[in-house]
């Protein structure tokens, strides 16, 4: 407070120096301007008495003697008139002294009235601060705010920042229901923004008990497929991995993550804790990074090199996407490994592998058949859009030392017909895939559940990931029931039956509705079997420990 008043009495002396010094010299320089006219006077006198004396001397007339008389006059009238007003316009030291002394006693009152002292007190700042938390919004009035809100984004369903606004503040509301419902509307407006992909498939993991298989997984691999690097997507796809005990494929996802961040940032902190719990568990489990990375085989990859035909390079814009890719021939379309560039990175050297993959059961190493494209894509986006242009390469085994050279342009690209006829199928795409039979439950089992209880039944691959490639959902009051599982079920699209030539088929009864097995559940598992078995009988019995 001192410090304050002897920093104000400074400020106050600075401005008196700027007033009092220019009255006090408007004086002096008064002053001086009445004594050159007095000068003036004198002089106009005397050459009054030396117009008398030539008039008395004959020397001029008497009408020249009026004419320079009255001029005389006038003039000393005129300077007589000068002097007087300069002498009135001295200002009196009183007043310089008022305003010395008013500037500071109408400065302080006014402050205490007008400004702020409280603020130079401490305590009074906390004080006013801690009152202020009473006027936050009430919850009833943010609830006003978000139905204000989202009444208005039904009158103008395309506004796609509202519908960001809207779906963060539902978040944060913990509606995430609702929030996973305005995050489905914003991928349709927004649908290659992968970002807002993982955001999505977060949301609804909430919305689902914290639960990412299904469809959140399946989000999760679209994100990835159009940013190969998102951090959130990739600790989502590790995440998920983990859950369902793929160690390996959560490893890889989360060393990824390692791979673009700061070594002492807290997200790479924190993925260093997951990464060890993740190695601990498949050590304790038996498994390895070599078999289980690779889905049963060895891990494998593909490289080669981008270049443009000089014929279409005026056709491109220096920011134009290339997206780089391999994906199996004769089964699902989605790439199993993705590499993005522009096309001022023209022409480069790419290398697709295991780590790359959208999805831990869609990897190179599962396949037998691939083929590697390349595409320029002016939306960025990476699925195909008119006016992209691609190139693919001959159909090859990916176990085998291939490199690939495409060149955007040159006429490489070939029809969907002739790449069937040159490429040899795979053996799981060359049957109709579709797995059946019936479910029942033991009599000793029946005693011990509630009919609403949840019952999956699914395939999943007899060697690979866990992630079931088809599912179903019934309750135990459904049982027992006939069954069938085909791709139009694929929890994602890379996924499905006809993609693996064997399958292990099961079903479970699940109190909680988890579809991850917990304690407490009972279970049935086949013996792998061929992706186009029917007849097959599951007998619900084994105790899930």
């Amino acid at each position: 407070m001192i410090t304050f008043w002897v920093v104000s009495a400074m400020l106050m002396a600075g401005a008196l120096l700027f007033i009092v010094p220019p009255l006090l010299g408007g004086r002096v320089r008064l002053e001086g301007s009445a004594d050159h006219q007095v000068a003036n006077l004198t002089v106009l006198r005397d050459q009054l008495r030396e117009l008398e004396g030539e008039r008395q001397a004959g020397e001029i007339g008497a009408a020249q003697y009026e004419k320079a008389r009255g001029e005389l006059e006038r003039r000393v009238l005129e300077e007589s008139a000068t002097v007087e007003s300069a002498v009135a316009g001295r200002p009196p030291i009183g007043l310089v002294a008022t305003i010395v002394l008013l500037l500071p006693a109408l400065a302080i009152p006014l402050y205490l009235y007008l400004g702020s002292p409280e603020a130079l007190n401490p305590a009074a700042v906390a004080a006013r601060a801690s009152s202020s938390e009473g006027h936050s919004l009430t919850p009833e009035q943010v609830e006003a705010m978000v139905e204000k809100l989202a009444a208005r984004l039904r009158e103008t369903p395309d506004d796609a920042e509202g519908w960001v606004m809207l779906a963060r503040t539902y978040n944060a509301l913990g509606r995430y229901q609702e929030a996973a419902e305005a995050f489905r509307t914003l991928t349709r407006l927004m649908p290659a923004d992968a970002q807002l992909l993982a955001d999505y498939a977060d949301t609804l993991a909430m919305a689902r008990g914290r639960q990412l298989s299904g469809e959140p997984e399946s989000i999760i691999a679209q994100a990835l497929e159009l940013d190969s690097r998102n951090v959130k997507a990739l600790a989502l796809a590790g995440t998920a991995a983990f859950e369902r005990a793929d160690y390996a494929a959560a490893i890889g996802f989360w060393e990824r993550i390692q791979a673009q961040v700061a070594p002492d940032s807290p997200t790479a902190r924190s993925v260093a804790g997951s990464i060890a719990e993740a190695r601990n568990r498949l050590g304790a489990s038996g498994g390895s990074m070599t078999t289980a990375s690779a889905g049963g085989g060895s891990p494998v990859s593909v490289s080669g090199r981008v270049s443009v035909d000089g014929a279409i390079t005026d056709r491109l814009q220096p920011g134009d996407t290339v997206f780089v890719f391999a994906r199996a021939v004769g089964g699902p379309r989605m790439p199993l490994a993705i590499v993005r560039k522009q096309v001022r990175d023209l022409p480069f050297e790419f290398t697709l592998d295991d780590s790359m993959a959208m999805m831990p059961a869609a990897r190179l190493s599962a396949f037998r058949q691939v083929e590697v494209g390349a595409r320029i894509s002016r939306s960025g986006n990476a699925s195909p859009q008119p006016g992209d242009i691609d190139v693919f390469s001959q159909t090859f085994d990916p176990h085998s030392s291939t490199s690939v050279d495409l060149v955007l342009g040159a006429g490489a690209t070939l029809s969907a017909a002739a790449r069937t006829a040159t490429a040899p199928e795979p053996e799981a795409a060359t049957v109709a895939a579709g797995v059946s039979g019936e479910v029942t439950l033991a009599p000793e089992v029946g005693a011990r559940v509630a009919p609403t209880d949840t019952v999956f039944i699914f395939a999943r691959a007899a060697d690979g990931p866990r992630m079931p490639l088809a599912i179903l959902r019934k309750q135990v009051r459904d049982l027992p029931l006939q069954f069938s599982l085909d791709d139009s079920m694929a929890m994602t699209p890379n996924m499905r039956l006809s993609a693996f030539p064997q399958v292990v088929v099961g079903a479970r009864v699940s109190r909680t509705g988890n579809a991850a097995p917990q304690p407490g559940d009972f279970e049935i598992l086949s013996d792998p079997v061929r992706s186009n078995t029917s007849g097959l009988e599951l007998v619900i019995r084994q105790e899930v420990r």
